[in-house]
């Protein structure tokens, strides 16, 4: 997926970035699902950040989707930092956390030809992003 960063802190991801590998699931870009002609991006915008136990981290946001915002705590877990062969530092990340899709208006039901669902009500979200700070 294509993402820019924003400096009032958000996130954008483009819905039609959105590539499963799998063109049946690939639909969650049409007007069922994403509507990615009426809404082309979702967004994130951090709302704020606490320490938890453990080394962990909680972020919390509102998240954009289809038209709707709402609420959404993702934790986070600092997975270390490196100097590259260039010399830069680069730092990585894991963000963890899940949302209802029907609070976003997404209640299609995308089903495979065996009749089962393709997508649940329930969606996890993993990110494992990595930042890079040059010298």
């Amino acid at each position: 997926m294509n993402t820019t960063f924003e400096s009032d802190h958000s996130r954008i991801v483009n819905h039609a970035s959105i590539n499963t590998l799998n063109s049946v699931r690939d639909d969650v870009r049409s007007e069922h699902y994403l509507d990615t002609k009426r809404y082309p991006t979702m967004t994130y915008r951090s709302t704020g950040m606490r320490e938890l136990p453990a080394g962990l981290w909680s972020l919390t946001g509102d998240l954009g989707i289809h038209g709707v915002t709402h609420p959404v705590e993702l934790t986070v877990r600092f997975g270390g930092a490196v100097t590259d062969a260039y010399g830069n530092i680069r730092v990585a990340f894991h963000a963890h956390g899940s949302i209802t899709r029907s609070d976003f208006g997404l209640t299609y039901e995308l089903l495979k030809e065996a009749g089962e669902l393709l997508v649940g009500n329930d969606i996890t979200i993993d990110i494992d992003a990595e930042a890079i700070r040059p010298l």
